[in-house]
């Protein structure tokens, strides 16, 4: 369910039984990733061209409240 991530629409977003990303409707690759427990993390998820596969790579950014997806 891509969204614009502000800080509204996380804060915005419910815990559920299992975890789920929510992507960015601008940035391409950009997500929050929502956990069971209501803990919310940003990552940046990208695939490596050239790679058997189409290998995926993903970076956690940081957690929100403390990083925010407006700075």
């Amino acid at each position: 369910m891509p969204e614009k991530l502000t800080k509204e629409a996380v804060e915005r977003l419910k815990a559920l039984a299992k975890p789920y990303d929510t992507r960015d409707t601008e940035i391409r690759g950009f997500l929050v990733r929502t956990q069971p427990s209501g803990a919310k993390a940003f990552y940046f998820d990208y695939r490596l061209e050239g790679w058997p596969g189409s290998k995926r790579a993903r970076y956690r950014l940081g957690s929100f409240p403390r990083l925010s997806a407006e700075g």
